[in-house]
């Protein structure tokens, strides 16, 4: 993986998942003028989408829940957004977003359930790390409501966890790639 200078907390590193993500969905997408990146961390997957993917004009959400990743995903928007290329964060819950026109999506969400796995001590490695199945279900209610609308999305997961068999019985899942543990999807 080629380092690229993105600023990130000292409990969390993106991995080259995310550069693979975004290179897929940049390779299988349609053009959208509107992008979500949700559980955006520092904005990597967003960012290197908008660097892969022939887009312009594009208006990208980075949705992130997490305070601590707010002031380095606004220092990388700043440093490695494009000119032609819109953003705004949102610092909420899946919850609370409401898409109204067909979108692209992305996301590299949390690859393990609470109920998985040993748990690190510090709660914002485990909450990059873990989620609760009810926000599993509020960001898969996210992904169906946009393909209603004409939409799209890519994800990857962590194959044979909880979370990837439950996501799997949420939402139509297209298998784009393996690379290594990681299962990359399209959603469609």
């Amino acid at each position: 993986m080629r380092e690229i200078d993105y600023k990130q907390p000292s409990f969390y590193h993106f991995s080259e998942d995310s550069i693979h993500l975004a290179r897929i969905s940049a390779l299988h997408s349609t053009e959208m003028k509107q992008i979500f990146d949700l559980g955006a961390g520092s904005g990597v997957v967003g960012l290197e989408y908008l660097k892969k993917s022939s887009q312009k004009k594009t208006h990208i959400f980075f949705i992130e829940k997490q305070t601590e990743f707010l002031e380095l995903l606004q220092f990388n928007i700043d440093h490695f957004l494009t000119s032609s290329n819109r953003a705004d964060i949102c610092h909420r819950e899946f919850s609370d977003i409401d898409i109204s026109k067909p979108s692209l999506l992305l996301s590299n969400p949390p690859f393990y359930l609470e109920s998985e796995g040993r748990h690190p001590d510090l709660k914002t490695k485990k909450n990059c790390h873990f989620w609760k199945e009810a926000d599993v279900q509020s960001w898969s209610h996210l992904f169906l409501k946009n393909l209603e609308l004409g939409g799209s999305g890519f994800i990857c997961l962590r194959q044979d966890t909880l979370n990837q068999k439950l996501i799997a019985s949420l939402l139509p899942l297209k298998l784009l790639s393996e690379h290594g543990q990681t299962l990359f999807y399209q959603i469609s």
